[in-house]
């Protein structure tokens, strides 16, 4: 039984993974019918990492053993974000309610399920941590939490590309906006960015180090392309409104579409970004009210959830008073 959805396609490539680190000892290296290969897409390496670590140390296949590692990550962040909150915040309900957003950001990302889970999992962590931590004037605590932020931030992205980036861009926001001197500013920045070029350079040179494998043994090896073009997520994000035409915001979807116009491109290829992009003008073009409603509504989320917060900040000053 699957609590946690992971696309089908996923789970194949998950499955190649586990089977190529059982063969080789080597990780992110897939073994599918014999033929070694890069394991999965470029956009998210990191689970193919991790998860075959998970699989060998418990036994589980492929698709259990991902949603173990899920599981794993969806308790980390509630243990980080609660802790943080009930730090962060003064009274007895202000605490509760930190701790219950960081409940409801984690409902969120098991309700998004699959790797996009990890984006809105590490904002439940992160924020409040990142709040918690730049409040604090002790230097002996900040800088060695900036740092770990920063070392998860890279991390997380390895798992999904540029799933924290968000929370990156907020810390370093909030530090440029406290009232610290100049060469606090620049050593909690420094911290903070030093985590996550020492997550970002374990990552490189554990795919370095794949590639070379792959190289030395096959004689067909091609680099993995490190992320989805843009055309093909502006494709399925049609998909936000119900309609005929691109059935669920879902890379396999996007997929689809290219098997069918132009069989045999690499997914993740530039040319594949082009008939994605010739597919969404196409689609603009057949149907623009499906265009024009589409952007609405989406503008119109954007608009409610800042509302929401420029309520929730009015309300807050007017109860306490300017923020420290």
């Amino acid at each position: 039984m699957t609590y946690i959805p992971t696309m089908g396609g996923r789970i194949e490539y998950l499955q190649g993974a586990v089977e190529g680190y059982r063969a080789t000892g080597r990780l992110m290296v897939s073994l599918v019918k014999g033929v070694l290969s890069s394991a999965g897409p470029g956009d998210d390496p990191g689970i193919y990492y991790f998860v075959p670590i998970v699989a060998r140390m418990t036994g589980l296949n492929a698709a259990a053993a991902m949603e173990a590692f899920q599981f794993v990550v969806i308790a980390i962040a509630l243990a980080v974000g609660c802790t943080a909150s009930w730090r962060t915040f003064v009274t007895r309900e202000a605490k509760i309610l930190g701790c219950g957003g960081v409940l409801g950001a984690v409902v969120l990302a098991y309700g998004v399920a699959d790797v996009y889970m990890f984006a809105p999992i590490f904002v439940a962590a992160a924020l409040p941590l990142v709040v918690a931590t730049v409040r604090k004037k002790r230097e002996s605590f900040l800088l060695p939490t900036l740092a770990m932020i920063g070392l998860a931030a890279g991390l997380l992205n390895f798992l999904r590309a540029h799933a924290a980036t968000g929370v990156v861009i907020f810390a370093l926001v909030m530090i440029a906006t406290r009232r610290r001197t100049l060469r606090d500013k620049t050593w909690a920045t420094a911290a903070l960015v030093a985590g996550l070029l020492i997550a970002v350079a374990f990552t490189k040179v554990e795919l370095q180090r794949r590639d070379a494998y792959l190289r030395a043994t096959t004689t067909e090896f091609r680099p993995n392309a490190q992320s989805h073009g843009l055309w093909g997520q502006v494709y399925i994000g049609f998909a936000f409104l119900s309609n005929p035409y691109v059935s669920a915001y879902a890379d396999n979807v996007a997929m689809a579409r290219l098997g069918a116009v132009a069989p045999g491109v690499d997914p993740m290829s530039a040319e594949a970004d082009r008939v994605y992009r010739s597919e969404v003008f196409k689609l603009v073009s057949a149907h623009p009210w499906l265009a024009v409603r589409t952007l609405a509504a989406k503008s119109g989320v954007v608009v409610v959830l800042l509302s929401v917060f420029i309520v929730c900040i009015v309300l807050a000053r007017l109860q306490y008073g300017k923020f420290d």
